[in-house]
């Protein structure tokens, strides 16, 4: 018997909220982009070679990285067509069998970008420039972006009429039958799962349909869980 609605919102895709956190990332990457590119002028037009190149790889790295920044959630928001949302509501009343939500092929192919334009960037630095602090920022950026990728690449939570199993990065993994939910907490376009054993999983923006999610977890989830939604 299907279990009473745990009441998280349900928005699709192409009506989830920007995330704020990546607005702010893609302002602060173009007001950089602005400081870099005044950098060039000034090398220029002092012919200062030595740091020319450097200034214009700098000022194209911030660019493509703001665009990305905005412009996936953006293609992410109005991708979906209105058709194809209304089939989905008629099936995720009664999810049954099995489901794998992973990372689309577009944030994949953005991850691996980023990770190459700045890996790109972090090599010139520690060639040309003689600055510590700055080599080892662009570094550690690149790594950061690095472990993005696996967990882009690497990632997927599978779905089934009795359990929720994860492959995680770095060899992780974690399988819990849908009784041992504890917790749901849900937030504009992300949902937490916790169980009883102490552990977790979070589900991030572009980590399979959240639509579909949800439904698995309204039908198979115990009407004792916890709820917590963070997006009212």
């Amino acid at each position: 018997m299907p279990h009473k609605n745990i009441g998280i919102d349900r928005r699709s895709r192409s009506r989830q909220p920007i995330h704020p956190a990546k607005v702010l990332a893609s302002v602060a990457l173009a007001i950089g982009a602005i400081f870099s590119w005044f950098g060039l002028v000034h090398a220029r037009e002092h012919r200062d070679y030595g740091t020319l190149l450097w200034w214009g790889y700098l000022t194209f790295s911030l660019v493509v990285a703001s665009t990305l920044f905005i412009a996936v959630p953006l293609v992410r928001r109005f991708e979906a067509h209105p058709s194809q949302e209304s089939e989905l509501r008629r099936t995720k009343h009664s999810p049954n069998g099995e489901y794998v939500a992973m990372y689309s092929t577009l944030d994949r192919v953005v991850a691996i970008t980023l990770a190459a334009v700045f890996g790109g960037l972090a090599f010139f630095l520690v060639l040309r420039s003689h600055r510590v602090i700055m080599q080892m920022a662009a570094v550690a950026v690149f790594f950061g972006l690095v472990a993005n990728v696996v967990h882009v690449i690497t990632t997927s939570v599978r779905f089934t009429n009795d359990r929720i199993t994860a492959r995680l990065p770095w060899f992780r993994s974690l399988s819990e039958p849908y009784a041992a939910v504890k917790k749901l907490r849900s937030m504009p376009g992300t949902v937490r799962i916790q169980f009883s054993d102490g552990r977790s999983l979070r589900l991030h923006p572009g980590l399979g349909d959240p639509d579909v999610v949800i439904g698995y977890l309204q039908r198979h989830c115990p009407e004792t869980v916890e709820l917590e939604d963070s997006s009212r």
